[in-house]
């Protein structure tokens, strides 16, 4: 999977979301050169890759595949923090509830 080629030419302060549905044969190129990685659940094995690809202790990479809707592990060349995201009444009036596609 790669990110589509866009019309915009490459800048300072553009930035680029590439949302990868599981790890392809590239997923480890991409994280690596990445500046900010989003991860939610994911399968045992697939935890296993990414604790390898972002060196994440073993604590927080088998914590991956039993991450609660809503909370992300994110991931920069330098630290680490889990996040969770709640959304306002608002949203969910408008949008509904949030919901994960497997």
């Amino acid at each position: 999977m790669r990110p589509p080629r866009g019309r915009v030419v490459s800048a300072p302060w553009q930035s680029v979301v590439t949302l990868l549905p599981y790890l392809s044969p590239v997923a480890p190129r991409l994280l690596e050169k990445s500046s900010l990685v989003g991860v939610q659940r994911v399968s045992p094995d697939e935890a296993v890759q990414i604790g390898r690809i972002m060196n994440l202790p073993r604590h927080e990479y088998e914590a991956l595949s039993t991450l609660a809707d809503g909370v992300t592990l994110w991931c920069t060349p330098d630290d680490r923090q889990f996040v969770m995201t709640q959304a306002t009444d608002a949203e969910t009036g408008l949008l509904g509830g949030a919901r994960r596609m497997d």
